[in-house]
């Protein structure tokens, strides 16, 4: 039987909801939304290849490191299974199904960033939420001096990282855990920077 991973993002968003100052909540439902998403939107936009699957189940992966020690209920899992399996549907509602097909609307940030920790190494991110909120969290847990380099609004952040980290992709590292991130690219802040201002959407 399928799974629906519209209904696995849902789950992610209820707990968010019910509990609004969790921001490492807020952060995974991003995450599983930018996971569904994308796959939703890949077959109209010729995406469906074997390299966007590798990437949603890398991100699958990462969230379940998250909600393991949190949550005995995993919605990570029917993202993983799904994926591994192939057998994966993607079934928002009737009356919000034009906002997933048309993420022109959707303003958001795509940022870079660099970290005391990892130096020489930049994050490429994107975000619905207030920036210095979403860099906060990060900090809060990982706690590698991060700071941003340069933000920029944009339509539709998430397809515009999708297109900046595409380009880079060649300078991405493998080397980082579980805990941390897999968006970290051996590159200057400044190419990154020229990367987002050639992507991004203004509104």
């Amino acid at each position: 039987m399928a799974i629906d991973l519209y209904k696995a993002y849902k789950g992610f968003y209820q707990r968010s909801y019910r509990s609004p100052a969790d921001g490492e909540l807020l952060e995974m439902t991003e995450a599983a939304r930018h996971i569904a998403l994308t796959l939703f939107r890949a077959p109209a936009q010729g995406r469906t290849d074997s390299s966007l699957l590798g990437l949603s189940l890398v991100s699958s992966r990462l969230l379940f490191e998250l909600e393991k020690y949190r949550f005995s209920r995993r919605y990570s899992l029917d993202f993983i299974k799904g994926l591994e399996a192939g057998t994966y549907v993607i079934e928002p509602p009737y009356e919000i199904r034009h906002r997933w097909n048309d993420g022109s609307k959707v303003v958001g940030q795509v940022y870079v960033a660099t970290s005391l920790r990892h130096r020489g190494w930049c994050n490429v991110g994107a975000t619905t939420i207030d920036l210095s909120h979403r860099i906060s969290v990060f900090e809060n847990r990982y706690r590698l001096g991060m700071s941003v380099e340069f933000g920029a609004q944009t339509l539709d952040p998430f397809e515009v990282k999708h297109r900046v980290v595409s380009e880079l992709a060649r300078y991405r590292v493998a080397a980082c855990t579980f805990q941390e991130s897999n968006g970290w690219y051996a590159v200057g802040a400044d190419a990154v920077r020229q990367a987002i201002e050639r992507h991004r959407v203004r509104v």
